[in-house]
């Protein structure tokens, strides 16, 4: 039994396909239904991060005390991207539904 005065801020999700699928199902309980994107330098998620409140970033966004948890998106992205040229394709484009702004697509798209 969840306890309603309790409240549950998840903080980012990624872009993966999981992620969102993830988050959907997580969301779909009213006690969970806070949910922040951060983006580098958003000011609501440095609030909180200061506020020592435990804060659990999914996917990072660059504030120096959070805590976090994602993927090497840089290294993942150079590895495809040297997979695909390995293989001989010479035209390889970067496809993302979210602005550089945000930390992980940014890393996606230097890799």
């Amino acid at each position: 039994m969840s306890n309603p005065n309790s409240k549950i801020t998840f903080i980012g999700a990624g872009s993966t396909v999981f992620a969102k699928n993830l988050i959907g199902d997580i969301l779909s309980f009213p006690e969970l239904a806070d949910f922040i994107n951060p983006r580098k330098g958003d000011a609501g998620l440095a609030k909180a991060i200061e506020s020592k409140f435990p804060v659990l970033v999914f996917g990072p966004s660059g504030h120096p005390q959070e805590h976090a948890v994602g993927t090497k998106d840089g290294e993942a992205s150079c590895q495809a991207t040297e997979h695909l040229l390995a293989l001989g394709h010479e035209r390889i484009a970067y496809v993302s539904y979210a602005p550089l702004v945000y930390l992980p697509a940014r890393k996606r798209f230097e890799g």
